[in-house]
């Protein structure tokens, strides 16, 4: 085998020299951002005192202008519901939202005296008049909806006049049947503040108008079964003329006496209660609601009318006195429909 053990090399190297360290090594250049510049010497500080209280000139004293408290948030009032009977309430829309009480009491007593009118929502073209006589709201809305289906024929008669490639242009209509049997219209009638208007019958609120209890109708208790219906009509015509008496069959000792005014019915109410008929004293009270309500509701369920603005809608008046909104019509063919219908 070979021998191992230390290779040496050949050359001049001395093992036991010392350790050699060069005087000007070679230094690493390493780049990097530029050092913060020092911040510049903060300028000098100039001292004002403050002058004596005496040469201080003081602000103008303003008035501050009053802030504005928004009143408690009003309550909007509800729209009463349609009725298809009649009522001494009628609502009137589309009415010129800058029109005042006045205004509206002055067109609407040509038709009889107002109860009470609603203003509150005059913005929205609502009104709402009540009436002390039935029958002086009937002839309100009666001439309001006259008004306004010739406003409403006048506007068609012109739409199809305006359309000259319509060979065959319907003729002026001829008076409405219905209408030649009824009062006259008088010219400038039926219009608030000379703009047409749209009316219905609603259902009034009791506490719409002041003594609001009082619709027209009494109640008599404790009356002997014996008194006819016609000796009760007489008695009670002494107030005002009787629009209608009812009799309950489950109580022969209670019977319902409608006036046409409201004011009859007070003064009724005020006369007689209390007094003997036929040899018992009566108590009387004027109607509750409920049952007015619900001859209200019934009649609805027949035939509902809806609110709508009278310059989208035709709604003739028919013999049994129930109004009917009809939809709007929106195209040609339904407007000659109606047209023709009318004739």
């Amino acid at each position: 085998m070979a021998e191992t053990g230390l290779v040496r090399f050949p050359g001049s190297l001395d093992p036991g020299a010392q350790e050699f360290i060069p005087r000007n090594p070679n230094q690493l250049t390493l780049f990097g951002p530029p050092p913060p510049q020092p911040l510049p010497p903060p300028p000098h500080q100039v001292f004002y005192p403050y002058p004596p209280i005496s040469e201080v000139v003081p602000y103008a004293q303003y008035a501050a202008p009053p802030a504005y408290a928004s009143a408690a948030p009003t309550v909007c009032v509800p729209i009463p519901p349609s009725s298809a009977a009649a009522t001494r309430a009628v609502l009137l829309s589309s009415v010129p939202s800058d029109v005042s009480e006045g205004t509206v009491r002055r067109e609407v007593e040509g038709f009889g005296e107002v109860r009470w009118v609603q203003m509150e929502r005059v913005c929205e073209g609502i009104v709402t008049v009540h009436f002390y006589d039935l029958r002086h709201a009937e002839r309100a809305l009666r001439e309001f909806r006259e008004q306004n289906m010739q406003q409403q024929q006048t506007r068609l008669r012109n739409n199809y006049a305006s359309y000259p490639f319509i060979p065959n242009t319907p003729p002026p209509l001829p008076p409405n049947n219905l209408s030649s049997q009824l009062l006259p219209v008088t010219p400038g009638r039926g219009l608030i503040a000379g703009q047409p208007v749209w009316a219905q019958f609603v259902i009034p609120a009791l506490k719409a108008v002041p003594d609001g209890h009082n619709q027209g109708t009494i109640v008599i208790f404790n009356l002997d079964s014996a008194v006819t219906t016609s000796t009760l009509k007489d008695t009670f015509q002494a107030f005002g003329p009787v629009k209608e008496l009812r009799e309950t069959p489950s109580k022969k000792h209670q019977r319902f006496i409608e006036f046409f005014d409201v004011r009859d019915a007070a003064k009724a109410l005020k006369e007689m209660n209390g007094k003997e008929i036929n040899g018992k004293p009566v108590v009387i009270e004027f109607s509750r609601p409920g049952g007015h309500s619900r001859k209200y509701l019934n009649a609805v369920g027949n035939t509902t009318p809806t609110l709508v603005s009278p310059t989208n809608i035709i709604a003739p008046l028919h013999s049994n006195n129930a109004l009917v909104s009809y939809p709007p019509s929106t195209s040609r063919e339904t407007g000659r429909k109606i047209l023709k219908t009318a004739q």
